[in-house]
């Protein structure tokens, strides 16, 4: 057994001093975030190619459906089993998103910037504004194309929701590594890797790099109250399939506005 000496408990005070302080600083900087306004550019790309197109109706195409019918007494004639699911859908859609923070409010609306190919219809450019009050978290939505305002509603969290469901299907996200090695800025903010893991779908992740400098109510796109209390991912990269890392994601970047 090592004897511990007087410079091991010196050290070991260092240490704690050490991480007491950066604690103290983050808890700073996260309460000098909600005094201040900022403005946040974030741009999303959705993809899915071809290829994963073609392994996901491989995988429809090879299910088998059980059809039941609900009335016995009707012949199976009279009740079909419903139609195959349709093809995925190949597409890269990028669109924008304006987040803007105040100490009372926080607004967000998308902008969308599609071409227009073949016969598709044109997406409205703005199609709804999101306003949070921040001491209640209370929302109101307003729609530009009916110039209609909905009335004041309690803003939902995912996790919060799925929780309230008390479903086997439903159970969220869960951490799977952190790494505070692995680091990148995005929008000025020094931002660490966090990888996620869908607790539904084990081959859906989501990586991200977060900030524990932010203190914000809401994300756009992943509005995970017991997550956002510790840290504010700033990018992330929703993959569909493990097994398809660049055919089929969801990435979002935050950006200086």
């Amino acid at each position: 057994m090592k004897k511990i000496t007087g410079k091991s408990i010196f050290v070991l005070m260092c240490l704690l001093n050490s991480n007491l302080n950066y604690s103290q600083q983050i808890e700073s900087l996260k309460e000098d975030f909600k005094s201040k306004s900022s403005t946040f550019l974030i741009k999303t790309r959705n993809l899915s190619t071809q290829k994963y197109a073609d392994y996901a109706d491989s995988l429809n195409k090879n299910q088998v459906i059980l059809w039941q019918p609900t009335d016995s007494i009707l012949p199976d004639i009279l009740l079909p089993p419903p139609p195959p699911p349709p093809p995925l859908s190949v597409h890269d859609e990028r669109y924008y998103t304006i987040l803007k923070i105040t100490p009372q409010s926080i607004v967000s609306f998308s902008l969308f910037k599609q071409e227009l190919l073949n016969d598709t219809i044109l997406v409205p450019e703005i199609t709804s504004y999101k306003k949070i009050d921040r001491k209640d978290t209370t929302v109101v939505y307003f729609f530009p194309l009916k110039f209609e305002t909905t009335e004041q509603v309690k803003l939902i969290y995912d996790d919060v929701y799925e929780e309230s469901l008390k479903s086997e299907f439903h159970k969220g996200y869960s951490i799977k590594e952190i790494d505070k090695n692995n680091r990148k800025n995005f929008a000025g903010y020094d931002c660490y890797f966090v990888l996620f893991q869908s607790n539904n779908f084990p081959d859906t992740i989501v990586e991200t790099y977060v900030s524990d400098e932010i203190s914000i109510e809401y994300h756009p796109f992943f509005n995970q109250k017991k997550y956002l209390m510790d840290f504010y991912p700033l990018y992330l990269k929703k993959i569909i399939d493990q097994k398809f890392p660049d055919d089929s994601f969801i990435e979002i970047t935050f950006f200086e506005y």
